[in-house]
């Protein structure tokens, strides 16, 4: 089974609104201190994967040479030409999604966080769906990401982690589509890769998302 199959497609894409929704909610400032909820990477994937959702290809010119900031997020959503409109919305949804079963075990100040909003009457639709529903409805990609998660701890308590980070990023967030980190990416912030860790990833390009998952839970124990 390659991800995103039509199956897939299916359990995910209605989802894409509240998951939206809740990401352009998100505080511009963190509300846990010391740690940030996206990073630059993750920002620029959600901007590619909602350009190609609800525009398509690309379709202006690349910024120009002044505007670094314009030429990133362009050239995150010139790489992913090729999805379709339903397939970038359901990698959309499923991204949030993992972002917060992985933040359920690797960072539990997050988690918390996310787990206090369900208490509140404005709790994004978004949050309840994926923490507080039913996880026999849960798309197949949410499932297997939760064992991924627990790889996730497992790997870097046993010091593998390290050897897998390549695979990691192809997991989550499917084939490179930032720029190699160097001074320019760097005078922006924020931006977490280092130059051998943006090569592991790349070296994973075509390697499907729950096919890099799996390889991972395999790898790391």
């Amino acid at each position: 089974m390659s991800y995103p199959t039509g199956e897939d497609i299916a359990a995910s894409v209605p989802h894409f609104d509240d998951a939206v929704k809740y990401i352009n909610g998100l505080p511009k400032e963190s509300p846990v201190p010391g740690l940030e909820l996206t990073s630059q990477e993750e920002k620029l994937g959600y901007y590619a994967l909602f350009k190609v959702a609800t525009v398509g290809e690309v379709s202006t010119k690349r910024p120009g040479m002044f505007d670094k900031a314009g030429q990133f997020k362009w050239d995150a959503w010139k790489a992913l030409e090729g999805l379709t409109s339903d397939e970038a919305k359901a990698m959309y949804v499923d991204i949030v999604a993992m972002s917060m079963l992985i933040d359920a075990k690797e960072r539990p100040e997050v988690f918390g966080w996310l787990n206090d909003m369900l208490s509140n009457d404005d709790c994004p639709a978004f949050v309840k769906t994926v923490l507080d529903g039913s996880k026999d409805a849960w798309p197949r990609i949410w499932k297997l990401a939760e064992d991924f998660a627990t790889a996730l701890v497992d790997a870097k308590e046993n010091g593998k982690d390290g050897d897998l980070v390549g695979l990691r990023w192809q997991a989550i967030y499917g084939d490179v589509y930032v720029p190699k980190p160097g001074m320019l990416s760097s005078s922006l912030g924020g931006f977490k890769l280092s130059g051998a860790e943006w090569q592991s990833w790349s070296d994973l390009k075509g390697t499907k998302k729950d096919a890099a998952m799996q390889s991972y839970i395999e790898k790391s124990a």
